[in-house]
């Protein structure tokens, strides 16, 4: 049976694009964000609304285990899922151990905090950076992300090595990515659904409008190209603060 797939990685770093790499109709689905480790297994409407585009409807799944039957036994597809908000991924580790397969997306920091910084300082809808770390800063961003660090450390080390994988976001945007697709044993030719999430997200218009929904290079390198002197230099502060803090890169 196909292992199940946990793709994780800090906001920003490119998890979205590696789950719509693996999702297509009768090869695989990777759910969005549904934060399993907070006690319940939520089936968001993102992803039915993304399943309708399929013609496929779901029944109101209980537990994960009638989730893993339905698309693994009755539809005959790989699943996994897409988490950002990190607390509860050992939890996965807790339902499938030895048949799952963790993918840390890493991008670096510094274009991260860029990336976030055009997201949440420029007027996008209902997206704002949180008064709690305002102003938009270096700390501000460190104090958010490092819970998220020290989850996906305790996870890295939980694993073993033959369980677990770093895919670099600049290695994906220049279609460097079959290692990816072997190491999740994955049956995908192609590159799955690029732009499939976020063509049925509030917030994923700016991303299609910005890569088409296609693979790009437009978000590659960004500190070597943004013209903010001040926000360029406050980026590789960042990167300075929390780069020694990533274990998956040691």
């Amino acid at each position: 049976m196909k292992p199940f797939i946990v793709i994780s990685g800090l906001f920003r770093s490119g998890t979205t694009l590696l789950q719509e790499m693996l999702t297509e109709k009768d090869t695989s689905f990777i759910f969005h964000e549904p934060r399993f480790g907070d006690g319940w297994w939520q089936f968001e409407h993102i992803d039915r609304s993304y399943l309708r585009k399929w013609e496929w409807d779901p029944p109101k799944f209980d537990t994960i285990a009638d989730t893993w039957k339905w698309f693994m036994e009755d539809k005959g597809i790989q699943i996994g899922a897409k988490e950002i908000r990190n607390a509860g991924v050992s939890f996965y580790y807790d339902c499938w151990q030895g048949n799952m397969r963790f993918v840390i997306s890493h991008r670096d920091p510094a274009d991260i905090y860029i990336s976030a910084y055009k997201m949440f300082t420029v007027p996008r809808g209902h997206f704002t950076w949180r008064p709690m770390f305002a102003p938009f800063s270096p700390m501000g961003i460190y104090r958010e992300l490092m819970p998220e660090v020290k989850h996906l450390n305790n996870m890295w080390h939980m694993l073993h090595p033959l369980c677990r994988k770093v895919v670099h976001y600049n290695d994906i945007c220049d279609r460097k990515f079959e290692d990816f697709y072997t190491f999740c044993e994955s049956d995908m030719t192609g590159y799955g659904d690029i732009g499939g999430y976020h063509a049925v997200m509030e917030r994923g218009v700016y991303e299609n409008e910005r890569h088409g929904g296609k693979i790009t290079a437009k978000s590659v390198r960004e500190i070597d190209t943004f013209d903010n002197p001040k926000v360029v230099a406050d980026a590789k502060k960042f990167r300075d603060m929390i780069i020694g803090k990533m274990d998956w890169l040691k």
